[in-house]
């Protein structure tokens, strides 16, 4: 399964001179993709230092699972930039490897446990390890999974080892996006031309940044809220993103969030007011119907009732898309029909 705005360059369009398509790239990268990114690296650093807390000092595992929510917050904010120093090294996928419809992170993690595997001990081997061990979803599986206990604070107990391994790898990876962003991606994305080895115009950086907004749309139509509802005869809670730490309704909504300051910053100021309107009117609405469902969003599309606050904000989320692929792709010469999610 691979998220990637990079098919979305095959429609790349010859702009209006009335949009300016480097100031909306710079827009974008420091109003949106740097602070994004400082933000996800100084959150997985301090769910790193809270877990070697927790394992050495005994902090209290409320704190740890706190470090946890926060880090993940981070990563919604930035995971629809599927392109450049996140896909380098696979690290969006270290990072957040879903969905994971083949159980791969249970098995991967029980493989690692059941063999004590010394990887856990060396930053540099656990790099190598299966994506499916490590990152946000392991960590899902390892602190909330219903059928383990809590991870006992023992520096030296494998389960503490683990936790330390996948913090820190986490940890890292982040910080190495947002390294590669800072030195040299940004530069790169904003300085195009005939030896920019990727973006020969600023209208290809900018249908870059367009693909990441349309693609984290279809994620939260197609994988944040269809998989777990699947169809009203058989839906699928425990395919919701991350559904044992209970946090299905709050990603959509924070994807929304994300995605809507994206448009503020980079598209918005490009269109006339009343396309601008309609753009956030759409987001708005999708933000306030998510946030009615009634939690948990993995037991409401099992109940007839509750399901139905679900596919509405489906339908909502939907509108956005259309708000966007017209009032944005429609101004600007891009087509947002594409479906960049490859996954099921």
């Amino acid at each position: 399964m691979r998220i990637s705005s990079a098919l979305f360059l095959a429609f790349w369009p010859v702009f209006a001179a009335a949009q300016d398509h480097s100031a909306l790239v710079e827009r974008a990268i420091e109003a949106h993709v740097l602070p994004g990114y400082a933000d996800l690296s100084a959150k997985t650093e301090a769910f790193a230092a809270i877990s070697e807390a927790f394992c050495v000092e005994n902090a209290p595992i409320e704190a740890l699972k706190s470090a946890y929510h926060n880090a993940f917050d981070a990563w919604i904010g930035v995971s629809h930039l599927r392109f450049g120093p996140s896909e380098a090294e696979d690290r969006a996928f270290a990072i957040a490897f879903w969905p994971d419809a083949r159980g791969f992170t249970p098995r991967a993690l029980g493989v690692l446990i059941r063999d004590e595997d010394p990887a856990v001990d060396d930053r540099a081997a656990f790099a190598e390890v299966s994506v499916a061990a490590r990152g946000l979803f392991a960590l899902d599986f390892l602190l909330f999974d219903p059928d383990r206990g809590d991870v006992a604070p023992d520096a030296a107990a494998y389960p503490c080892r683990l936790l330390s391994a996948i913090s820190t790898d986490l940890a890292a990876n982040a910080a190495a996006i947002e390294a590669d962003w800072r030195g040299g991606y940004a530069e790169m994305m904003t300085t195009p031309g005939p030896e920019n080895p990727l973006y020969a115009s600023p209208a290809e950086a900018s249908a870059e940044v367009f693909g990441a907004l349309a693609s984290g749309l279809e994620a939260v139509i197609d994988l944040r809220l269809g998989r777990p509802l699947g169809t009203f005869d058989r839906p699928r809670p425990r395919r919701a993103e991350a559904w044992r730490s209970g946090r299905p309704q709050r990603n959509v909504v924070l994807s929304l969030a994300a995605l809507a300051q994206l448009a503020e910053a980079a598209f918005l100021p490009e269109l006339a007011p009343e396309d601008a309107d309609a753009v956030r009117a759409a987001f708005d609405r999708a933000m306030e119907v998510a946030a009615r469902i009634e939690p948990p969003l993995a037991e409401a599309v099992a109940e007839p009732a509750r399901r139905l606050g679900v596919e509405a904000a489906r339908t909502a989320a939907r509108d956005v898309l259309k708000a966007v692929d017209e009032g944005i792709g429609g101004a600007l010469g891009l087509e947002a029909g594409f479906n960049s999610l490859d996954g099921d």
